[in-house]
């Protein structure tokens, strides 16, 4: 059992069973229930939920033969997993401000945006945080300077996305 970004991937090694029944136990649950019966030695539970721990079984059945069920296996899958980094990162200059846009994120646990700025040689720096809209104006900004930008995702688990391509312009 692995945890991965869409639930728990589980795979296992058998001959070649004509059906595999695939058992969970929910944290709280006294009796595995069965989940799934799948043809291949693996299968991804997408109904799980990040922090709740979970036991699964395997048995393999042929015609009217069962096998014995599997070990249990136990997971508690965590969200270690960033989301994806913003797209359509653009730069336009605006009265004495540099206007940051980027398409909003289709992250289902999606918490806020944070926006780097650099000058051409320096390291990116946060110059926002807790954005909730694609969106944001830098009103510090040095007229006739080059600035360079991105933006990151950041999940309700604290994840961060890599950073946009990143976009460079010259304040007005």
């Amino acid at each position: 059992a692995q945890a991965v970004p869409a639930g728990v991937e589980l795979r296992w090694q058998g001959g070649n069973a004509g059906i595999w029944k695939i058992f969970r136990t929910r944290a709280g649950e006294q009796a595995p229930s069965l989940l799934a019966e799948v043809k291949k030695p693996e299968y991804l539970d997408e109904t799980t939920t990040f922090g709740t721990s979970y036991s699964y079984l395997v048995q393999a059945e042929r015609g009217k033969v069962e096998s014995d069920a599997s070990e249990a296996v136990a997971i508690k899958p965590e969200d270690t997993f960033p989301p994806s980094p913003p797209l359509g990162f653009a730069a336009s200059v605006g009265t004495s401000t540099i206007e940051l846009t980027w398409l909003r994120s289709a992250e289902p646990d999606f918490k806020e945006y944070r926006v780097y700025r650099t000058n051409p040689e320096g390291a990116f720096e946060v110059i926002a945080s807790g954005l909730t809209a694609p969106a944001y104006s830098d009103t510090k900004v040095e007229s006739g300077k080059r600035y360079r930008y991105a933006v990151a995702a950041v999940d309700q688990a604290g994840n961060v996305s890599e950073r946009s391509a990143p976009v460079e312009i010259t304040a007005p």
